[in-house]
């Protein structure tokens, strides 16, 4: 059952999911925002966002798994991006019927 959404604000401190993928140089960051990125393996960047946790898991994930990641982390906002088909789309579809934001 879907719960009801919630009202968020990337001003006010946030819980981010992003994907490893994302380089977080490219990524906008902000210092208030804590940051959780599940990865396959460690990364190799030498610059990387503030305050961010790594969690090595390699998927694919269905969407209790998701759900259940969101909800243990806190995650507030979902930060996604466009690949993977439907291997990857349990995360959005979790993201959803948590009433997160997700892009």
């Amino acid at each position: 059952m879907p719960t009801r959404p919630r009202q968020h604000s990337l001003d006010a401190a946030s819980r981010v999911s992003e994907p490893r993928s994302t380089r977080p140089a490219r990524l906008r960051t902000a210092p208030h925002h804590h940051y959780v990125a599940r990865t396959i393996d460690p990364p190799q960047q030498k610059v990387l966002p503030p305050d961010i946790r790594f969690l090595q898991a390699r998927g694919p994930f269905d969407k209790a798994d998701e759900i259940r990641l969101l909800e243990d982390e806190k995650i507030d906002i979902v930060v996604s991006k466009n690949s993977g088909g439907a291997a990857t789309y349990a995360k959005i579809e979790a993201a959803r019927d948590l009433g997160l934001p997700s892009s």
